[in-house]
């Protein structure tokens, strides 16, 4: 064989060796970018379930929380005991001079005369606007606990008096009739309103059905305040007005 032989022996020899080694590279790569793809969806599917594993915590916390409030499975929400006491139930009733009932009265008013105080100078009809009111500062409260087992605390509300002081008399509805003409004189209208005023109190301290109805509403008004209180309350309370 010739050294031209020897030489195209050798080429194909090192072509051959060539495409092997490229072949290895090649399947190696393969290898290599089928191994970071599989690496890259296991990250994938981890997440996921993290993900999914998170959800299902937050549920069961949730879901645990929520049964333990509304008592569900024999769970039993946790209730704070407060302890009820009458000057909290005093501290909820100041208001100063609470307005409980007004009405529109329509009286008349006689004036007597300066030197003859027996006899009738002049009389006057008037409309006013009368309010009665409390001073819900003097509202006192006791809780009544000596009761027997099973059975509701008293609590106790008395009432202070009711007070008829706010009166306004409208001055254009003042209509005289004099008895002794020399009454009508310049400044009879401040005299005749204060008599007005004078009357309408009188008259409304004595109506008892005005102060039935204010005594009703004042009630209601503590009722209103006091309720929301007491039945908010674990042990069970009666209140009591009077």
């Amino acid at each position: 064989m010739g050294k031209s032989g020897m030489n195209e022996i050798e080429e194909d020899t090192a072509k051959e060796t060539g495409m092997q080694e490229q072949g290895r590279k090649n399947k190696h790569k393969r290898n290599k970018d089928k191994g970071q793809k599989l690496s890259a969806r296991d990250v994938t599917k981890l997440l996921k379930w993290v993900i999914i594993l998170a959800v299902v915590v937050i549920l069961v916390v949730v879901g645990y929380k929520l049964a333990k409030q509304l008592g569900w499975f024999g769970l039993k929400p946790k209730v704070e005991t407060t302890i009820l006491t009458s000057s909290q139930l005093e501290q909820v009733l100041q208001i100063d001079d609470l307005s409980v009932c007004e009405i529109t009265y329509n009286g008349v008013a006689e004036v007597p005369q300066k030197n003859h105080p027996t006899k009738v100078a002049y009389y006057v009809s008037y409309e006013a606007e009368v309010k009665a009111s409390i001073n819900m500062a003097d509202i006192d409260v006791q809780i009544d606990d000596n009761v027997g087992e099973g059975q509701a605390k008293k609590i106790i509300v008395t009432l202070p008096q009711l007070q008829v002081k706010q009166i306004d008399v409208d001055m254009a509805s003042l209509d005289y009739m004099f008895v002794k003409k020399s009454a009508n004189t310049a400044d009879v209208s401040e005299e005749a309103y204060a008599a007005c005023i004078a009357d309408a109190g009188s008259e409304c301290r004595g109506n008892e059905v005005f102060l039935q109805m204010a005594k009703e509403n004042c009630e209601n008004t503590v009722k209103a305040l006091l309720m929301p209180i007491i039945e908010n309350q674990d042990e069970s309370y009666e209140l009591v007005i009077q």
